[in-house]
């Protein structure tokens, strides 16, 4: 009884000793501690990144306005060195946040060139060895006003951040954008660009007459309007074609013509032109989305046939009047009058009087020829 008494306080004395170890030997879900003595970091301001719209043909002065480009970053980092992890997540977690760019129609170019600097949040970033780490930027373009794209839209991006060990201290060593997958080129490295063909928009309003009544030396008066996109920096066009001073003719007195309009984001402008058979009005360069409206005044068209075609751009047309809410291609506005009308012959054919004594007087001429061949018969 004694042996089994003592059997029993020796097995209760070692309880604690079993259950502490059992404790300690636990791992369930087969974590792998870290035992890392660095403190975490994340890149801050080592990097300025720009992203340029390039046009790439000469004389040419503006781009589709209102591009957005949108970027993408790949969840997870790829670990280029160190190799052999075994847990990538000991290392780095998280991923950089690069922001939209918007390139407007207030947007000015340097030497044919647009600029714009890049936002990156690496808040969300936390590298804990020292190591190399990439990750993979894909780039979108929307909201464009054209149907263009750049030439280089589908060209990868890769991310690269150099963490290195500086006396005990992990520090960011360098932080690259480059278009080289192994990060070879330092050419290419803090910027993207896309390159556009360069593009201009032309507005040509013409002005013809026909018709054997119609005018070659009357002047016809027309109100164009033009509004320019929302933001457009202000801007003077000339007014390419028309005379600046219209003399008197049997129509109207001496006017002067508009030669030059200034356009500013959002607002309209409004100028009055004269124009006769064979002359235009043309305002080159416009901006991608700028609005017009022309009409023919009724006053000075008074008795002719007014009718416009337009090439180009699709408008709303009303013969008279033409409008545009948003030009995205040059185009032309071809107006024709047409006067045309019947000229007398001297004989009115409309009534029955002329062809009544044209009746008479041939039956007069049968009844004396009939009577001068009775008279030689008898």
């Amino acid at each position: 009884m004694k042996k089994l008494f003592a059997f029993l306080l020796a097995c209760m004395m070692l309880l604690p000793t079993v259950a502490a170890f059992a404790e300690d030997g636990e791992d369930t879900d087969n974590t792998v501690v870290s035992t890392s003595v660095y403190t975490p970091v994340k890149p801050s301001n080592e990097l300025t990144v720009t992203h340029t719209m390039t046009l790439t043909e000469e004389g040419a002065s503006e781009l589709p306005y209102n591009i957005t480009y949108t970027f993408g970053v790949t969840d997870t980092a790829d670990v280029m060195l160190p190799t052999g992890l075994v847990d990538k997540e000991l290392a780095v977690t998280g991923k950089p946040v690069i922001g939209n760019v918007v390139f407007g129609p207030a947007d000015t170019f340097t030497d044919g060139i647009k600029t714009k600097t890049l936002e990156i949040d690496w808040s969300g970033v936390s590298i804990k060895e020292p190591g190399v780490y990439r990750w993979k930027v894909t780039k979108g373009v929307v909201n464009t006003s054209t149907t263009d794209e750049p030439t280089n839209k589908k060209e990868e991006t890769y991310l690269y951040v150099y963490a290195t060990d500086n006396a005990g201290t992990l520090v960011i060593s360098g932080v690259y954008l480059t278009t080289d997958a192994a990060n070879s080129e330092a050419s290419q490295k803090g910027n993207f660009g896309d390159e556009y063909p360069a593009k201009t928009i032309d507005l040509t309003i013409s002005k013809n007459v026909s018709g054997n009544y119609a005018s070659k030396d009357q002047y016809f008066m027309f109100s164009l309007s033009l509004t320019a996109p929302s933001g457009a920096a202000e801007k003077t066009y000339t007014i390419e074609g028309v005379q600046q001073n219209v003399p008197a003719t049997a129509y109207h007195q001496a006017k002067t013509n508009v030669t030059s309009i200034k356009l500013e984001g959002g607002k309209t402008e409004t100028v009055t032109l004269w124009m006769k058979h064979g002359q235009m009005a043309k305002i080159s360069d416009l901006l991608f989305g700028t609005g017009y409206s022309v009409t023919e005044a009724q006053e000075e068209s008074a008795g002719y046939e007014v009718t416009a075609t337009v090439t180009g751009d699709e408008a709303t047309n009303s013969g008279a009047t033409v409008t545009d809410n948003s030009l995205e291609k040059s185009t032309t506005v071809a107006y024709t009058n047409t006067k045309e009308a019947t000229v007398p012959t001297g004989i009115d054919l409309q009534t029955g009087a002329p062809i009544m004594g044209l009746l008479m007087a041939a039956s007069m001429l049968l009844m004396l020829f009939i009577g001068k061949r009775k008279e030689a018969a008898e």
